[in-house]
């Protein structure tokens, strides 16, 4: 999970409309939020293998926190913190995101790998038909057994795709980069060009 906490200063400018500046820029700085959300999203989903339907990549989404609260000028406690995440979602699962949707049935097994254990061949027989595409309804069956006994040796091994991603945003600095992007966009919209005492 992403979590930043927001406190917006414009120094030696003065604000045109207080009221609607500071709107302004909140939802400025909440959108640039959201598209940075959008950036890691892709970089998780880049190191997601797609398997047989490719549903574990397609249900990688951005999920995002309440917000920013405004306050009218002038009055105490504005502000807030901007939460976002990026989670698997989707089909049944016991594992939950940090606002609420669960996370794809298998998605935390794909990260993190698993141990030697003997799946269902159901579970198993998408993939086998999808990926090695077997000629005759034997090779299918004999397929399926070769990965269930496979995957009950060694187990899986781990792909670690929201690691990597995560690891590639912070490198990249984007969610500073985006929000500075922000700030300057909307510190140009709402600054004065006239002198202070004309501002009123």
């Amino acid at each position: 999970m992403a979590k930043i906490t927001t406190k917006m200063k414009i120094r030696g400018q003065i604000l045109t409309k207080p009221g609607k500046s500071i709107k302004i820029i909140v939802d400025k700085y909440t959108s640039a939020f959201k598209e940075s959300m959008k950036t890691l999203r892709d970089l998780v989903r880049e190191n997601t293998p797609i398997g047989a339907s490719g549903i574990l990549r397609a249900s990688t989404q951005v999920e995002m926190g309440p917000g920013l609260t405004l306050k009218p000028y002038g009055s105490s406690g504005g502000g807030g913190i901007l939460e976002g995440a990026v989670a698997s979602r989707g089909g049944p699962s016991l594992y939950q995101s940090p606002f609420g949707a669960p996370f794809c049935g298998y998605g935390l097994a794909v990260e993190l790998g698993t141990k030697p254990h003997w799946p269902p061949s159901e579970a198993i027989k998408g993939w086998v038909f999808a990926v090695l595409q077997p000629a005759t309804f034997f090779d299918r069956i004999r397929w399926v057994y070769f990965v269930q006994r496979h995957i009950g040796k060694t187990g899986t091994h781990a792909r670690h795709m929201f690691e990597i991603g995560k690891q590639k945003y912070v490198n990249a600095k984007t969610l500073e980069i985006d929000m500075q992007e922000s700030l300057d966009a909307s510190a140009k919209i709402v600054s004065a060009k006239t002198p202070w005492w004309a501002a009123f």
